[in-house]
């Protein structure tokens, strides 16, 4: 299954249970897999329009008031844009905001370098009271989803869009398989290691992510 589209579907699930969950997308909630979470809760989802930086703060604001704000656009555009804003509104102010970047690093492919992200991981993990997951498949996000929601500070989720392709896994990554014969060995051995890492945090971490030690101090 794509990655938008087990995404939608398992934000779905948890804002039926959760009315505090809340969408907003920066015109790209077709691209982005999350334009059915309209029809289903519209009093929930805001469309921001092409302008990243109101979104943020928007979602800032829901934060303060007690809201559980998921906000959407292309990894250099939720981070690199509008990092201020989150800087400032979001990470400094302590609110409760989970960051959805698609497509980081090439994986943007044909919609060229000004989509592309390189830098997104070292700015974001450079700010305190915001942890950063950089997702593997439609298994791990389906998993990890129920997580991001109920951690208690800012997340940062990047993952690409379209990817169809599944790496099961346990804990450790021992029961980690490809699907397609195709793939490269390196870029299997580096999926296994990432996929069996975020195998034993979802595993060890019921209550939440582990935070940064310099989290900690700040907290």
């Amino acid at each position: 299954m794509e990655l938008r589209k087990s995404y939608a579907a398992e934000l779905s699930r948890l804002m039926a249970q959760n009315d505090k969950i809340t969408v907003l997308d920066a015109d790209l909630a077709g691209a982005g897999g999350t334009k059915s979470l309209y029809l289903q809760f519209p009093n929930r989802c805001i469309e921001c329009g092409i302008a990243e930086a109101n979104m943020t703060c928007i979602a800032a604001g829901l934060a303060a008031s007690g809201f559980v704000p998921f906000i959407h656009s292309f990894a250099p555009f939720s981070t690199r844009r509008v990092f201020d804003q989150i800087s400032v509104s979001v990470s400094y102010s302590e609110q409760n905001v989970k960051i959805i970047g698609w497509d980081p690093g090439i994986t943007a492919t044909t919609n060229g370098g000004t989509h592309m992200s390189f830098e997104d991981v070292a700015m974001v993990r450079a700010l305190p009271n915001v942890a950063v997951l950089d997702v593997v498949d439609d298994v791990q996000i389906a998993k990890a989803l129920p997580q991001i929601a109920a951690y208690p500070t800012s997340v940062y989720v990047r993952m690409m869009r379209k990817q169809a392709q599944s790496f099961h896994f346990r804990q450790g990554g021992q029961a980690c398989r490809r699907q397609r014969p195709d793939d490269s060995g390196k870029r299997y051995f580096a999926v296994r290691r990432a996929a069996g890492s975020a195998g034993a945090c979802l595993a060890g971490h019921k209550g939440g992510f582990p935070r940064r030690a310099h989290d900690k101090a700040a907290g």
